[in-house]
């Protein structure tokens, strides 16, 4: 998730930023689901068209759009496994959650 993080900024504002930045962002203002509320958070990085240090604004809904394909392939995936658990243990995970 902060590679697609990290891509979508560079995509869409130009600018590069570390795994940690996007870790932060990802920590921050990163959320499953479209916030009515939006979060902000200034992001520093180096502008990719003149090499300079550059910093912007991103949105928890930007990061929500950026991350959803991602979201969906996590969510199949464990839709996949829970169909072959055997139904004691799905029973478990019901009561009890997982972790």
């Amino acid at each position: 998730i902060d590679q697609v993080i990290s891509d979508y900024i560079k995509r869409k504002y130009s600018l590069a930023i570390g795994d940690r930045t996007a870790e932060d962002v990802k920590i921050t203002i990163g959320s499953a689901i479209v916030q009515v509320k939006e979060d902000h958070m200034e992001i520093r990085g180096r502008d990719l068209m003149g090499g300079l240090p550059k910093t912007i604004t991103i949105s928890s809904n930007e990061v929500t759009e950026a991350i959803q394909d991602e979201l969906r392939e996590i969510i199949n995936v464990i839709k996949q496994v829970l169909q072959e658990t055997p139904p004691e243990l799905a029973a478990d995970v019901m009561d009890k959650g997982m972790i």
